[in-house]
C-alpha cells in the first residue's frame, strides 16, 4: 500500500485502508443469489441440517455487509447484527469476530476512529484466540493504517506484528506489502535509514515474486529514499530502473 507521494508533494501518507471496501452492485447481487441458494438448500434439507450449517449463512451476511459499510451504514448496522445473532446462537466465534470487524469497518467509514479501534481490538482479541492469522493480519494492519494518520510510533507496531504473521504463513505478497508500510511509516518521519532497510528488503521480496509492476514500484521507492537523503547518483539509477520497467 502506497503511502509516499512524489517529490511534489515531499511525503505525506497516501489514506487508503487494507480493509476498505467500496459498495460493488454485481458483487451484491451475487453474494444476495448465493445467499437464496443457501436457504433453498437449507428447505431441502429438512432436519437434516448440520449443527453448524448456518455459518455459511453468517459469512455470506457479513461479506454483503461490508460492500454496504462505506455508505449505507444503516443496512451495514443491519446485517452485522444479524452475523451477531447467527454467530452467537452457533456459538460461532469467527462471525463474532466479523461482527465486531463490521462494526469497526462502519465506524472507521464515519471517521469515528476511537469507536473503530474499540471495535478493531476486539475483533483482534477473538481472531487471536481461534488462530486465524489471515483474519488477525487483515484487523492489525487496520488499526495499523488508523495509527498511520497520528501516531506512526503506534503504527510501526502493528505493521511488524503483521510482517512476523505474514512470514509465519509465507505469504510473500503480505510480506512485501508490510515491508512496504514499514518503510512508509519511517520515510514520513524522515527516518530514511530505516526507510531505505524495509524497502530495499521489499525490492528483493518483490524480485523473488517476480511481478514487473511490484519491483517498478520498489525500485522507485528505494530512489525516492537516495533523492531524500541527496545521494543523486544512486537515486538516478534507481529511478531510471523503474522507468526501465
Amino acid at each position: 500500500m502506497k503511502r509516499i507521494l512524489t517529490l511534489l508533494t515531499f511525503i505525506l501518507p497516501i489514506i487508503g485502508t487494507i480493509n476498505g471496501y467500496g459498495q460493488d452492485q454485481k458483487k451484491i447481487d451475487s453474494l444476495n443469489n448465493e445467499l437464496k441458494k443457501f436457504e433453498v438448500k437449507k428447505k431441502e434439507l429438512k432436519n437434516k441440517v448440520p449443527a453448524m450449517y448456518d455459518t455459511t449463512k453468517a459469512n455470506i451476511l457479513y461479506a454483503i455487509s461490508r460492500e454496504y459499510s462505506i455508505s449505507k451504514f444503516d443496512t451495514a448496522i443491519l446485517l452485522t447484527n444479524q452475523v451477531l445473532a447467527l454467530s452467537k446462537q452457533m456459538g460461532y466465534k469467527k462471525g463474532i469476530g466479523n461482527y465486531y470487524q463490521g462494526m469497526g469497518n462502519i465506524s472507521k467509514s464515519k471517521n469515528n476512529l476511537e469507536q473503530a479501534l474499540e471495535y478493531y481490538q476486539k475483533a483482534l482479541k477473538i481472531r487471536e484466540e481461534i488462530g486465524d492469522k489471515k483474519a488477525v493480519i487483515s484487523t492489525t494492519n487496520t488499526i495499523a493504517n488508523i495509527y498511520f494518520n497520528n501516531d506512526y510510533p503506534k503504527a510501526i507496531v502493528y505493521f511488524e506484528k503483521a510482517l512476523k504473521l505474514n512470514e509465519e504463513i509465507s505469504d510473500s505478497i503480505g510480506i512485501s506489502d508490510s515491508y512496504d508500510n514499514v518503510g512508509s511509516a519511517y520515510a514520513n518521519q524522515a527516518n530514511y535509514p530505516e526507510a531505505l532497510k524495509y524497502f530495499l528488503k521489499r525490492l528483493k521480496v518483490n524480485q523473488d515474486i517476480g511481478i514487473k509492476s511490484r519491483i517498478a514500484n520498489s525500485y522507485n521507492d528505494v530512489g525516492f529514499i537516495y533523492d531524500q537523503i541527496g545521494n543523486y547518483p544512486d537515486a538516478i539509477i534507481y529511478y531510471q530502473l523503474a522507468l526501465n520497467i
